[in-house]
């Protein structure tokens, strides 16, 4: 009986104990519920820039990300610089998505982010976006890497120059527009004498051009939109003198100067 009695204290102590141990277990798991949290989800789709070679220094960064986050912290790295924050990042709306393994049911966050990118130098660019919850270090600590987009730009115009036209006098009416263009082109014309511009494949010949003073310009579209013109080329068509004409006017100064050295000789001899 006495060991009984003996027990039952050290039974309750044990007992409350286990409840207290208990108790403990669950406020920790309560107190870190990251413990628990679900896969973090994220899907960037960069609108802009593209692919492509662009004749502008100075293009926008647009892109959305989906995420399954609340919170949208996007940053982007031009040419494996140091990262820059965007600022201009907006909700635009949430979706309930349901049994969608292996993040199983969540809520699907929304935003679109835009921002300015620096100016930006002719010759090809890499751009990365990066997602970063609590920002706390350069990358790639804490960064998660979204998506990346490798670009060109090219603001320089194509070099054009005329070769068979100089600035002097033709006396042909018929000139042959011969000239070269420093790249790949989409669009060559010519202007002449400040009318409307003459579509060519390539060398062309003028057409028959009036005695006087003309003037031309050759216009060259690269295959981004940047246009070069060549100088521009003044020159005159003269009529030739022709040689039949003077002939016959020969002739007849002869035909009077002699006449009128026997007209002389004749009053000489009365």
């Amino acid at each position: 009986m006495l060991m009984k009695k003996a027990s039952a204290p050290a039974l309750i102590t044990a007992l409350l104990f286990s409840v207290l141990v208990g108790t403990l277990f669950v406020d920790l798991s309560t107190a870190n519920p990251i413990m628990d949290q679900k896969p973090i989800y994220r899907e960037i789709a960069i609108q802009a820039p593209q692919s492509n070679t662009y004749n502008l220094n100075t293009l926008l960064l647009n892109f959305t990300v989906k995420t399954n986050f609340n919170n949208c912290n996007c940053f982007f790295s031009l040419d494996e610089q140091a990262t820059v924050k965007v600022e201009e990042i907006r909700f635009v709306n949430q979706t309930l998505i349901s049994n969608d393994a292996p993040y199983g049911s969540y809520v699907e966050y929304v935003f679109e982010a835009e921002t300015v990118l620096p100016v930006l130098s002719d010759g090809a660019h890499s751009l990365a976006v990066y997602y970063c919850a609590w920002p706390l270090g350069p990358i790639p600590a804490n960064y998660e890497f979204l998506g990346s987009v490798q670009f060109s730009v090219d603001t320089t115009p194509p070099l054009v120059a005329i070769l068979s036209l100089e600035n002097k006098t033709y006396v042909v009416t018929e000139v042959p527009l011969d000239f070269t263009i420093s790249e790949a082109v989409s669009n060559v014309s010519y202007c002449l004498d400040e009318q409307d511009n003459v579509t060519i494949t390539g060398n062309a010949s003028l057409p028959a051009l009036s005695f006087g003073s003309h003037n031309i310009v050759v216009y060259a579209t690269d295959l981004v939109g940047n246009t070069g013109a060549s100088e521009t080329i003044t020159f005159t068509v003269a009529a030739s003198f022709p040689l039949t004409s003077v002939a016959a006017a020969s002739i007849a100064s002869v035909t009077i100067v002699g006449f009128g050295l026997l007209v002389y000789f004749r009053k000489r001899r009365h």
